[in-house]
């Protein structure tokens, strides 16, 4: 019963940490903008599109279309491991708006908060299947709902940004 308990514990432990990610110090948009890893969307897109799946694999060999897609699942999985960061560091801006004294910076920090979980969560789950994708390339991987929810998680960092500069502005 208590070994249980205690794996249960663990398991816990684990997720928390998993979607926390790591302990970036973020108190401001700028501290944000310097630990955010730039990231190409768009050759993310081109990676994940399934159009570009079903051409290769109707002009190659199979034996090259596997190669292809294990090379191809390898650079999807430093995308998404820079997203995850990425939301990691926006989930920390969250928090750290969450906790303005201003009503509407409070929301849409809340909000941040938020969107960069599910993002970051969406993130590992989609880890998972790319790394399935290397390990059996000839599988059909889905993890382009990564993509559009990446994007309006930066858009919620410029709406931030937006209405929280110049109230920090005006205080200094």
């Amino acid at each position: 019963m208590y070994l249980l308990f205690t794996l249960l514990i663990g398991v816990l432990l684990l997720l928390w940490f998993a979607v926390r990610g790591r302990h970036a110090e973020v108190r401001s948009l700028e501290s944000a903008e310097q630990a955010i890893v730039p990231v190409d969307v768009e050759a993310f897109r081109n990676l994940i599109d399934y159009q570009q799946d079903r051409f290769l694999r109707q002009h190659l060999p199979p034996r090259d279309f596997r190669r292809v897609q294990r090379a191809r699942y390898r650079a999807v999985t430093e995308y998404l491991w820079h997203l995850a960061d990425n939301a990691s560091i926006m989930l920390r801006l969250g928090e750290s708006a969450r906790a303005s004294h201003e009503a509407g910076v409070e929301s849409q920090g809340s909000e941040l908060a938020t969107a960069a979980i599910a993002v970051r969560l969406y993130c590992l789950l989609a880890l998972v299947q790319a790394y399935v994708g290397i390990l059996l390339p000839g599988v059909n991987v889905s993890v382009g709902t990564v993509a559009d929810s990446y994007d309006r998680l930066t858009a919620k960092v410029w709406a931030i940004g937006r209405s929280w500069t110049p109230a920090r502005r005006a205080v200094s």
